[in-house]
């Protein structure tokens, strides 16, 4: 049986709601990013909760064989994607003014080729499927180190196209195959995994991360070099990764831990409902209520979308077989 590290559950919490936040920070229907603690904030989170849901993946990427892998990613990733394309571009349709930026029929219809709002099922889909490449050519005399050259070129050039979600394809395939690399080291009994002393090698290595991270954000939103931008993200993205983990190896076995863990193992539902229960926040929080506060309505934001959606799957979809299917509980 496939081991379980409760601390890649937490991980996932923590990724979550830092996409839940940086959400919570909307455009629409007043711009909170115009606000420069606002849109420091946004940055700051965005920063790092992508890298943080690709390492997480690519830690538990297994492969016996693409059929294994299609039975296995089909229900988990394909289905909802699918169906929240759909279950979007019908409420583009019908609801127009509750959309940021409405658009035609055909430019929606493209979205179940390029990924729209669900581009990330899209990606992470298309990375699943290409990675077993990658191993393969690690495996051949040469090749870690030619793998590695392709990575980090894939990543490093700024200018691919939109097509197919090439662009975030080249930018979060790098964060999947050290999540990859981190657990097979793991587990053959290397040190990477940050096998440092609890009391004071943690912590340590938790605040270098921590300022570290700070700090490259800073200095990467003064660089207009794009290929320098992108490798200066990069550095930000890793310390932030380092400093997140730490937090969840710290985390693990404890009683907030256990509860990060179990809205880890929601994520992805949790990001799929997020827009539909942040559009009736945001509607009511600014439209009916007329709150005006930044710090309220994000937190207001934040509350309804996390709480809610949790609240909602754990009592509702994750216990009817349809909708645990529909969403990709497996």
């Amino acid at each position: 049986m496939k081991k379980y590290y409760e601390e890649v559950d937490i991980l996932r919490g923590i990724a979550i709601i830092l996409v839940l936040l940086g959400h919570s920070i909307i455009v629409f229907p007043v711009n909170l990013n115009d606000i420069p603690w606002c849109g420091t904030l946004h940055d700051l989170a965005s920063s790092v909760h992508l890298p943080l849901f690709f390492l997480s993946s690519g830690f538990c990427f297994s492969y016996r064989g693409y059929p294994d892998l299609l039975r296995r990613k089909t229900p988990r990733l394909l289905i909802p994607y699918l169906v929240f394309t759909t279950l979007n571009l019908a409420a583009e349709l019908l609801l127009p003014t509750l959309v940021n930026e409405p658009k035609p029929l055909g430019e929606l219809l493209l979205n179940y080729v390029t990924g729209g709002a669900e581009w990330f099922l899209y990606t992470l889909m298309i990375v699943f499927l290409l990675f077993p490449l990658l191993i393969m050519l690690g495996k051949r005399k040469g090749g870690t180190a030619a793998a590695c050259m392709f990575l980090l070129g894939l990543y490093l050039y700024p200018a691919w196209p939109v097509v197919c979600n090439l662009d975030r394809l080249a930018k979060y395939f790098l964060y999947f195959a050290a999540g990859y690399v981190i657990r097979t080291n793991k587990e053959s009994g290397g040190k990477l995994y940050f096998s440092v002393e609890k009391r004071i090698g943690r912590p340590l290595l938790s605040l270098a991360a921590f300022l570290l991270w700070i700090g490259w954000f800073f200095v990467t939103r003064l660089i207009t070099i794009p290929v320098l931008g992108r490798a200066s993200a990069l550095a930000t993205a890793c310390c932030g990764m380092i400093f997140w983990l730490t937090l969840a190896l710290a985390l693990s076995g404890t009683k907030h831990g256990h509860r990060l863990a179990e809205v880890g193992k929601y994520s992805l539902q949790l990001y799929l409902f997020n827009g539909y229960l942040l559009t009736v926040s945001r509607t009511v929080l600014v439209n009916i209520l007329g709150v005006t506060s930044p710090l309220l309505i994000i937190f207001g934001n934040l509350l309804v979308i996390l709480g809610i959606s949790y609240l909602l799957i754990r009592t509702v979809v994750a216990k009817v077989k349809l909708l645990r299917f529909l969403t990709g509980i497996i």
